[in-house]
């Protein structure tokens, strides 16, 4: 259920926070699959100890970046359970996370047929069992996947579909078992994205403003839930810096960069909040830290490339460093010439377009001739 163009406090462009949302459910579902089975469940999926090692296993692939090896235990579940759509769910998460995390759509195919299949599962299996929360659980979060997936793609018709199926799933799953705290990460996310894009879409009918519900379910989900507060810490720092609230994004993402000193989205959201608090020598470092991360994949995105030269000029520029950031924007506009935007999704804060455009007047700034 798996950032924005700030304006002003009461008039944000949104997009959910990227970064961690498949995290949600690779470290929730242990808890909520802990303790369901029982003679008058027998008939619903019940937890194994073979399934919680392989879940465990592919938790800690993901943590370490491994990203095919996690994909490759996943599997194993569908194996074991065909019918089910946790498997399909989870590799379609990792798919997705990647996508997101590098801006690509290397994965797309591979992402949509899994995502797909854990909806159709998903629904098969409630038709058979329709008291099951944990059935519900996994629906509303391939739901909210595929919704924010598609915020990259602008696709916000079905961004709000999905996302209200998914919201509808989730609070199917609390009415069954209200102790599922870790759930409302996902109410959280939904609340306050609804309400942050209702100002800027017009074509949203008008609804009540549940930006503060939004964080305060997001709150809950850190105090109470057993095994979200590392995702819902990012998607608290994502919330907080869309409501300009700096110094709070930052005091989170401290905690978040000493744990993922390495993750392209945790290394995002600090350049860009220290960008916020000028704090220019340490965001010139991140961001010279995140280009490397980005070269270093595989596949490129040259968006997200463009993005991160544009950046370090930033910084460059209020350092009075004129020459080597004029080197930083020749670069971008360089790798702008190779970008193919149908293999690249957009960025969490800006469209591209403004982003290249950006990087075009601030060149045009420290060489007008």
């Amino acid at each position: 259920m798996t950032h924005s163009r700030c304006q002003n406090r009461h008039s944000h462009t949104a997009g959910p926070p990227p970064f961690r949302l498949l995290m949600l459910f690779l470290t929730t579902v242990v808890f909520l699959l802990q303790g369901i089975y029982s003679p008058t469940r027998a008939q619903y999926f019940s937890y194994t100890e073979e399934t919680d090692s392989l879940i465990a296993l592919g938790m800690k692939e993901v943590h370490s970046l491994r990203y095919d090896s996690a994909i490759a235990v996943f599997k194993k579940l569908i194996d074991l359970h065909p019918d089910h759509p946790m498997g399909y769910f989870y590799v379609a998460a990792i798919y997705d996370l990647i996508n997101q995390n590098y801006r690509i759509t290397v994965f797309e195919d591979e992402y949509e047929k899994a995502i797909d299949l854990a909806i159709k599962k998903g629904e098969e299996y409630l038709r058979k069992n329709r008291g099951d929360a944990i059935a519900h659980f996994y629906l509303g979060g391939a739901y909210g996947f595929r919704g924010l997936h598609r915020v990259r793609k602008r696709q916000w018709i079905q961004v709000f579909i999905d996302g209200y199926k998914g919201l509808r799933n989730l609070q199917k799953s609390l009415a069954l078992r209200p102790d599922l705290y870790d759930a409302y990460y996902g109410l959280g996310l939904y609340h306050y994205w609804r309400s942050a894009m209702a100002g800027i879409l017009r074509f949203l009918p008008i609804v009540q403003d549940k930006r503060q519900q939004g964080i305060e379910e997001l709150k809950l989900a850190i105090q109470k839930g057993r095994y979200v507060k590392i995702e819902t810490l990012f998607a608290l720092c994502a919330v907080y810096y869309n409501e300009e609230m700096y110094d709070s994004a930052l005091a989170i993402n401290d905690t978040l960069y000493a744990l993922f000193p390495s993750d392209p989205s945790a290394l995002y959201m600090r350049v860009r909040i220290l960008e916020k608090l000028s704090r220019w020598e340490e965001m010139l470092a991140i961001a010279r830290k995140l280009l490397k991360v980005l070269e270093d994949y595989p596949h490129k995105s040259y968006g997200y490339l463009v993005e991160c030269h544009y950046l370090i000029a930033r910084a460059l520029v209020e350092l009075g460093r004129k020459e080597e950031a004029l080197h930083h924007l020749e670069t971008a506009m360089a790798l702008h010439k190779k970008r193919d935007k149908k293999k690249e999704l957009e960025g969490p804060l800006e469209d591209y377009d403004e982003i290249y455009k950006n990087v075009k007047k601030l060149h045009r700034t420290l060489n007008p001739s």
